[in-house]
């Protein structure tokens, strides 16, 4: 069964992306080759029940954005997900049945020199009932190079962003909460890109 939910939701990512690139007034295959195969994660996420209330400042999964092209989350009825708006406030974004959460990611944010920008958001389970969400992180292949497209920028308006991979932005976010013997072996580059993405100022930290 939940291969099944896993491979249902892979179709439905795909031509999601494909209509990014609609969007952007590109060919509908023009992301195809650069998502074949994906960089995809399927992550269950649970979060218990607050046992006291929780502080404001107090976050089950603090502020964040994804860090692939984008997110197709399923969440349950007890909700706790909120999204940072324009005006820099967090809104709530409550469950609705037989939907599904789009989070725009970061590999987006530098393709489209943040015409598409990911968006900051946060969890708080402050029930006392127990919270599951599905998340499913689609993005270019590994080694696919992502850099603002030319029509996403001009004179006026450079690239705010400079290239690199999924998986060496990646690798830059874990490399804060791994262990650093283990960091040893992995190759740190492009860091100031994803400092950009993960600055305090832009997730509402």
């Amino acid at each position: 069964l939940m291969q099944a939910h896993v491979q249902r939701t892979l179709k439905i990512g795909q031509s999601i992306i494909r209509g990014f690139a609609r969007a952007l007034d590109l060919p509908d295959t023009f992301f195809d080759e650069a998502h074949n195969p994906p960089f995809y994660n399927f992550r269950p996420s649970y979060y218990p029940p607050a046992k006291d209330i929780l502080k404001q400042n107090l976050w089950s999964c603090g502020p964040h954005t994804d860090y692939m092209s984008m997110t197709m989350l399923w969440q349950d009825k007890v909700g706790g997900l909120q999204v940072l708006n324009l005006d820099g406030e967090w809104i709530d974004a409550p469950p609705l049945d037989e939907t599904m959460v789009l989070n725009i990611a970061d590999m987006m944010s530098i393709w489209t020199n943040d015409l598409f920008t990911s968006n900051p958001h946060r969890v708080a389970n402050r029930t006392t009932d127990h919270r599951l969400s599905l998340a499913h992180f689609i993005g270019p292949g590994a080694s696919t190079n992502v850099t603002c497209l030319p029509t996403c920028m001009g004179e006026n308006n450079p690239a705010r962003y400079s290239s690199t991979t999924t998986t060496q932005h990646i690798a830059n976010i874990m490399s804060q909460a791994l262990d650093p013997e283990i960091m040893k072996k992995v190759k740190l580059e492009k860091q100031d890109v994803t400092e950009q993405l993960r600055s305090a100022e832009r997730i509402g930290g």
